[in-house]
């Protein structure tokens, strides 16, 4: 794992654990992190950020495409039982192509793997996995 990554992680962690997003009525609790590994000035500062009106638009924007994705990059709620299942139901799909004696071309590939997992889109990847496969 990259970093960034780790980093971008730390940081979404601390905001699920301790954020309390602001209600009209500016606390000071809000302020005040409970993780000792956290610099206090510095939580101050993250959490005036996150109640920016632009950090909000950007995380309602994230939460409503995160509810349109289809497929993820991880395997998100979607257990290793239902991957398993369907890279078995494209192998199985697989074979039958290759029982017809057809010729199995890159094309009889993609067209088995787009039954199995819908058309491709744009800027998305299909699969699983960290990395772009």
């Amino acid at each position: 794992m990259k970093m960034n990554d780790r980093w971008k992680d730390y940081k979404a962690n601390l905001k699920k654990a301790y954020y309390t997003p602001c209600l009209h009525s500016p606390s000071t609790e809000r302020f005040h992190c409970q993780d000792g590994r956290v610099n206090q000035g510095q939580w101050k500062l993250l959490v005036q950020l996150w109640d920016t009106g632009d950090a909000q638009k950007r995380a309602t924007a994230s939460r409503k495409n995160r509810k349109a994705l289809q497929i993820y990059h991880t395997t998100g709620t979607k257990s290793f039982a239902q991957i398993r299942h369907e890279h078995d139901e494209f192998n199985t799909k697989l074979k039958l192509y290759a029982d017809r004696n057809e010729i199995i071309t890159e094309q009889v590939c993609h067209n088995v793997y787009a039954d199995v997992l819908g058309p491709e889109r744009y800027n998305r990847v299909r699969g699983f996995g960290t990395g772009v496969v």
